[in-house]
């Protein structure tokens, strides 16, 4: 099985099996979220693999720290929310993780 992840800058394939909190910190944060200008420009095939709504909420939430690095002026433009820069960078990480929580916000990405 095969994971495609890609944004508009970044095309990326990884064994389906081998979906980590690490590849999503190092995969998901550190390099789609960091390049991506929204959210709409990062896309996740997910065929045959394990990644759920849930457990992407739990690795983000282990990652935490990784969110917080975006800083809270990156999620206001990822989420197109400007209430955001009004918050700490740790409730903006708050607020991304919790973007996730709801499934059609999860299904926009992770397919």
């Amino acid at each position: 099985m095969i994971l495609i992840a890609f944004t508009s800058r970044t095309l990326a394939l990884a064994r389906a099996g081998s979906i980590t909190k690490e590849t999503i910190q190092k995969q998901f944060i550190e390099r789609d979220l960091f390049t991506a200008n929204s959210l709409e420009e990062i896309q996740w095939r997910l065929k045959n693999t394990t990644l759920t709504k849930d457990k992407l909420v739990g690795w983000l939430t282990d990652n935490k720290n990784s969110i917080i690095n975006l800083k809270k002026g990156k999620i206001a433009d990822l989420l197109d929310n400007d209430n955001i820069l009004n918050m700490t960078d740790s409730q903006a990480a708050d607020m991304f993780i919790k973007y996730f929580e709801k499934n059609e916000n999860y299904q926009k990405i992770f397919k």
